[in-house]
């Protein structure tokens, strides 16, 4: 409360004290309605936080993706294999079936380049793939190398060319002899075997793909 005087002063004081004590009021009222906003906000947030987990871990991929990386050959497509020589290599396409939690199984036609190779003739022609940074898997495998047809320099798909008996990548003038040794380009590595086996009387690849640009086999993806 504030009391009237004569004096003009005293008036102005009285005001303010009474605009201080409304003011105050006014802050306390304030406070208090943030604080019943606060508790009736509470209970969505925990409600929202509740459905947003498992929403979040529902995008994850299945721990239950296929761990089979191994694609089977028709017997066609094996027979088109068996007629690589070490003259001339065969383009051979296969599906490439891939189980993922995302988008389930699904398959993409891939090809791979099969040579007819010893693996004398390979470590003859290619000492880097039996040196201490060679592949975990046979190089050679039931008298055939397969190459990945993607150029290690920066990943284009490079073809054979049978006048000049190379293998020649078009995007960067990247060359390989049939053993896919490294002969001339910007590439810093030679073509890449794919592994390659005969399981219950199927003929089956394994599609890698490695990093681009490096001298050195870094696996990039399996299957």
């Amino acid at each position: 409360m504030g009391f009237l005087t004569n004096g003009p002063d005293n008036v102005t004081l009285t005001t303010r004290k009474t605009y201080g004590m409304k003011s105050s009021g006014m802050e306390k009222m304030r406070q208090l309605q943030d604080q019943v906003a606060r508790s009736r906000r509470l209970p969505w947030l925990v409600i929202g936080l509740t459905l947003a987990v498992p929403l979040v871990w529902s995008l994850l991929p299945s721990s239950e993706t296929s761990s089979d990386v191994w694609s089977p050959l028709t017997p066609e497509e094996a027979d088109a294999l068996k007629k690589a020589t070490d003259k001339s290599p065969v383009r051979v396409t296969f599906n490439l079936h891939e189980t993922n939690g995302y988008f389930g199984a699904t398959d993409s036609e891939q090809f791979v380049w099969a040579v007819a190779a010893t693996e004398a003739q390979m470590r003859e022609q290619r000492p880097e793939l039996f040196s201490t940074e060679k592949p975990t898997y046979p190089v050679v495998n039931l008298g055939f190398v397969i190459f990945s047809p993607i150029c290690p320099h920066l990943g284009c798909r490079y073809a054979w060319n049978q006048a000049q008996d190379k293998f020649l990548c078009p995007c960067h003038g990247s060359v390989y002899d049939i053993f896919g040794k490294h002969e001339a380009g910007p590439a810093l590595r030679g073509l890449d075997p794919l592994p390659l086996r005969d399981f219950q009387g199927k003929v089956e690849v394994t599609w890698i793909e490695y990093q681009t640009n490096t001298p050195q086999l870094v696996i990039q993806q399996v299957g």
